[in-house]
């Protein structure tokens, strides 16, 4: 029996220490990082161009921290070709986060507005 009682103290204490983490990683997204979001755009950058391979430009990204759920607004997101010159154009991205996308790596809703994609033919007739 006492083990029992030990073992739902030690539950108790672990989902509250779960909760505290959650509650503090949330307070730091909405307090530190919403706010703050524009001076992280050339880290963005940076990142979006290691993974996705081609060199990114992100012209403004403005945050929104409303309820539970930020979102984010970026707006012309340019990708690159190999020799420097725009080969898809974002004019309005729009991303919101959730608990569980945040866990995902990804985005709870992504939406973007008008996109352009230019493409070019080679010399040798590739695409």
């Amino acid at each position: 029996m006492r083990w029992l009682a030990s073992s739902a103290r030690v539950l108790v204490w672990f989902i509250l220490s779960v909760w505290l983490l959650f509650a503090a990683s949330w307070g730091l997204l909405h307090g530190w990082i919403v706010p703050r979001i524009g001076e992280f755009r050339p880290r963005l950058e940076m990142e979006a161009t290691k993974a996705l391979g081609v060199p990114v430009r992100i012209g403004q990204i403005t945050a929104r921290s409303e309820g539970l759920i930020p979102s984010f607004e970026l707006r012309d997101v340019v990708l690159l070709d190999p020799q420097g010159r725009e080969a898809l154009r974002l004019p309005r991205l729009l991303a919101a986060l959730s608990p569980t996308s945040l866990w995902g790596k990804g985005f709870e809703q992504l939406h973007i507005d008008q996109p352009e994609l230019d493409i070019r033919r080679t010399a040798d007739g590739k695409i």
